[in-house]
């Protein structure tokens, strides 16, 4: 599973030549203890609008505590059932009441992912973020 290392920065901040080189070094060596890393300015954060908004969602809903073994069972079998469920879907319990906290959770950390450039709406669809840690399926 690969994570995702952002360090946010001001743009002045980021343009310093010793922000650039120690990024640079980042870049470098994250990819092998399984990150990727990235520097996102306050445009990048901002534009589109969306992401912000989507960003303070996903941290106010995924703060608490990980998922359980049988919860992380329960996401795993109703993502090997089909390809991605909705947001909307999440919200009317289909992965049970503490659902949409799990959810938010695992796209926090990775594991789930969304399209984080338009705003999530019911419509939202969730999927596994990436095809090593995607479940072999069921039969």
């Amino acid at each position: 599973m690969k994570r995702m290392f952002i360090e946010v920065k001001e743009a002045a901040e980021a343009a310093k030549p010793e922000i650039r080189e120690r990024s640079e070094f980042l870049m470098g060596g994250l990819p092998c203890q399984g990150f990727s890393y990235e520097v996102w300015t306050e445009h990048e954060i901002r534009e589109p609008a969306a992401r912000l908004a989507n960003a303070r969602l996903l941290l106010r809903l995924g703060r608490g505590q990980q998922p359980s073994l049988p919860e992380l069972e329960h996401i795993r079998l109703s993502l090997c059932e089909q390809s991605a469920i909705s947001w909307g879907d999440v919200r009317a319990g289909l992965l049970g009441r503490k659902g949409k906290f799990h959810v938010s959770r695992l796209i926090m950390d990775g594991i789930l992912e969304i399209d984080l450039n338009t705003p999530i709406t019911d419509r939202t669809l969730i999927r596994w973020a990436a095809a090593e840690i995607r479940p072999p399926p069921i039969g």
